[in-house]
């Protein structure tokens, strides 16, 4: 069967051709159903693709979700630990292999104007 750019190619240059009307009509005739065929069946592909591509979507929202319940527990436990130490009056503290630090955020700064910093502060 051939692919569905030859067929198209070839209809273009049957209506481009001198051939007699009665002769283009024939071949085109014989064209057509191949081109439906292929059509038919690039449909199809499209409907499988499309349908797998959902199934996708939504196993990655599942996913995401899942990632967010779990997120959400990291930080309770954070908190958690940082409201215990600051209870007791610990800033820092080791158990086994993990250490855990409090501190203050650093501070941050938004640029509005950023041509109006030196040089020699702008990195890219």
């Amino acid at each position: 069967m051939s692919k569905l750019y030859e067929i198209a190619n070839e209809y273009a240059k049957l209506m481009d051709s001198d051939l007699e009307p009665e002769m283009i009509a024939d071949t085109i005739e014989g064209m057509e159903g191949e081109f439906t065929d292929k059509i038919e069946q690039l449909l199809a592909i499209i409907k499988n693709e499309s349908g797998y591509a959902e199934r996708l979507k939504e196993e990655a929202k599942s996913l995401n979700e899942r990632a967010a319940v779990i997120q959400n527990k990291i930080d309770s436990i954070k908190s958690y630990i940082a409201s215990s130490l600051e209870m007791v009056g610990k800033k820092k503290i080791r158990a086994g292999i993990h250490q855990v630090t409090i501190r203050k955020p650093s501070e941050t700064v938004e640029i509005i104007d950023s041509s109006a910093l030196p040089q020699e502060y702008v990195e890219f």
